[in-house]
This record gives C-alpha cells, sequence and structure tokens, in this order.
C-alpha cells in the first residue's frame, strides 16, 4: 500500500511540474514544446490516477495472516432446510444476518496473493469476503430450487477486478 502512496504522489509531482513547464512553453510561443509537455502531463495524469484507484482498491481487502479468523458463524433453524445465519466480522465486530435455505452453507472471498519480490516490499497477503450462500446435498435439489446468494462485500469503492471482468473479451 506504501509502494502505491509513493507511486501516485511521485506520479502527481512529476504531472505538476510537466503541467508548469507546459504553461511556460505556451507563453513563450513555444507550441509544439508546450503541446509535448501537455501530452507527457495527460499520461501522467492517467497513471496517477490508475495508480490512486488502485490503492483505493487495495483498501476494500483485509490482511490475511497465518490462521486468522475472519467470521464468527451462528446459524438457527428456521424450519426445513432453512436457516438464519449470523456473521460477526473479526475486524470490525460488525453483525451481518441473512436467511440461507439448503443443508450447507458455502462462504466465498477473494484472495491477492503477492509475489515473493512484492512480500518483501512490505505487502501481505489480502482477503475479502464475497458472498454467503446455501447449498442443497442433493443435486436435484439444488436443480430446481432458487439458490439463497448474499452479498457479503459492500463498499463504495471501486472494484478493478469487476470492472475488468466486464470488459469485451478481446480485452481481457
Amino acid at each position: 500500500m506504501l509502494l502505491l502512496v509513493f507511486t501516485a504522489v511521485t506520479l502527481i509531482i512529476l504531472l505538476l511540474l510537466s503541467a508548469v513547464q507546459c504553461i511556460r512553453r505556451l507563453r513563450r510561443g513555444k507550441l509544439l514544446a508546450a503541446s509535448r509537455s501537455a501530452v507527457i502531463s495527460l499520461i501522467l495524469l492517467s497513471l496517477a490516477a490508475v495508480a490512486v484507484l488502485a490503492g483505493m482498491n487495495i483498501l476494500t481487502y483485509q490482511r490475511l495472516r497465518f490462521e486468522q479468523a475472519v467470521a464468527t458463524l451462528s446459524f438457527m433453524q428456521l424450519g426445513p432446510q432453512a436457516y438464519q445465519a449470523q456473521i460477526r466480522m473479526a475486524d470490525t465486530q460488525s453483525t451481518h444476518t441473512f436467511t440461507i435455505a439448503g443443508d450447507e452453507w458455502q462462504m466465498d472471498a477473494r484472495v491477492v496473493i503477492w509475489q515473493p519480490m512484492a512480500n518483501l516490499l512490505g505487502l501481505d497477503a489480502l482477503f475479502r469476503l464475497e458472498r454467503l450462500a446455501g447449498r442443497y446435498h442433493r443435486l436435484s435439489q439444488a436443480r430446481s430450487q432458487l439458490p439463497s446468494v448474499h452479498d457479503m462485500h459492500i463498499s463504495d469503492w471501486v472494484d478493478f477486478i469487476a470492472l475488468i471482468k466486464r470488459l469485451p473479451s478481446g480485452m481481457d
């Protein structure tokens, strides 16, 4: 995270220097040199925006430590194959309640594991709980019943992975 902040700040400083240089060249009447500085400024602006958005996206994840409890789940049976799931998040102590159908449950998470070099730079593995779903033992029931799936990731931040998945197939 610190690396992304440093990168974004560096790019913004370079952007400001390039923009000042562009304005100076415009005042001197050097249009070609000013346009070159303007293009460089736009490239730096784009790179800085990507670094800032990537940093904001990483903030939606939590650090994953060895054998760390991420949540405590408790279930109360409401009826046949119907349960109320109560989930207490370990990091915020917030509690979420969901109704799930089926005989089993499944919780999905997205995990980001960095290359060893990134670990040396201080980047730890990250995770984000994505969804909670009910499951049935019998396949025939799973095919005929509507699934009960609940979103565990509620955030106003930009989700780059979801954006990339929405790209046309030729661009990913």
